[in-house]
């Protein structure tokens, strides 16, 4: 990430998105590593706007990441937290620029960026993209970086490429110069960090392990084992498990089954299921009420 450019910092709920940019802002203002990588500080000025987390929680947050670190909270570190007071990010920008005209700023960090939407919604490509463009102003006038945090949308995220993770407009996959990724890895704790850069060569995934509050780098793991999201039920799932018994199962043996393999449906939902494949013809009910797969099946 260059001074002068846009980065993504994208996650699902409760990813530690937060700490994890608290951690990058402390780094770049007082040259510290950060998911296991140097960061170089410029001794520039680095503003994080908090929309999200009360104030006095916030600075106790600084405090935690920078004893975790080990080092003194930056004298050139700006928290400006704006919970409940503004909302669009026009009026947080013009403010910026106003209050550091004559101070050089290095980054800039919006945490999280839907909550400086205003009346914009962010699935419209035609809202996310005046709002790309205003950050982009203020990257050229400041020729500080800009960060944000951005949720990721519903699903298995194991499904998705990097960059479709992200929540609301597709915007938030093409514009900025810089998407990082944290996905959940199936090992427990770990997540999978995935990049796409622009002005830099691309950069192997690589894991991190939370040691709360600071992620620490993982090189021992593969960063493409990605945890998977429950699956829909459907009528092959069904059919596989039965396939896989010879001596069959018993109704409730086989949705024990199914949702022990993170089967994502109700028991109703999983009976109706065996109904509609007994009415077809695909599975019968044999002695002691245990359920076959038909020959033609098979």
């Amino acid at each position: 990430l260059k001074q002068g450019t846009k980065m993504v910092l994208g996650g699902g709920s409760k990813t530690y998105k937060t700490w994890t940019l608290l951690d990058l802002a402390i780094a770049a203002a007082g040259g510290h590593t950060w998911l296991g990588k140097q960061v170089v500080s410029t001794g520039k000025k680095v503003i994080y706007i908090n929309l999200e987390v009360l104030d006095e929680e916030f600075q106790g947050r600084i405090k935690d990441v920078c004893q975790a670190k080990g080092v003194e909270k930056p004298a050139n570190l700006h928290p400006w937290s704006l919970r409940g007071i503004c909302n669009d990010l026009r009026v947080m920008l013009a403010a910026i620029k106003e209050w550091c005209q004559n101070d050089e700023i290095a980054l800039i960090v919006v945490d999280p960026i839907y909550k400086a939407l205003g009346d914009r919604d962010e699935n419209s490509a035609g809202d996310m993209n005046a709002l790309m463009n205003e950050v982009e102003a203020i990257c050229e006038e400041t020729r500080a970086a800009v960060v944000f945090a951005a949720h990721f949308s519903k699903g298995n995220q194991s499904e998705k490429s990097a960059m479709d993770r992200i929540s609301g407009s597709g915007v938030f996959g093409r514009d900025p110069d810089a998407i990082l990724t944290l996905t959940p890895h199936e090992e427990d704790s770990c997540f999978s960090v995935e990049s796409s850069l622009r002005s830099f060569a691309p950069m192997d995934p690589f894991v991190v392990e939370l040691e709360f509050p600071l992620f620490k780098a993982r090189h021992d793991l593969d960063a493409r084992k990605l945890k998977k999201g429950n699956q829909k039920i459907n009528d092959g799932m069904i059919l596989d498990v039965l396939k896989a018994e010879p001596a069959g199962m018993t109704v409730n043996d086989l949705i024990n089954s199914l949702l022990a393999n993170d089967c994502e449906a109700s028991e109703k939902t999983i009976r109706n299921r065996i109904s509609g494949l007994k009415k077809a013809g695909k599975i019968h009910q044999g002695a002691m009420n245990h359920y076959f797969v038909t020959q033609s099946e098979r």
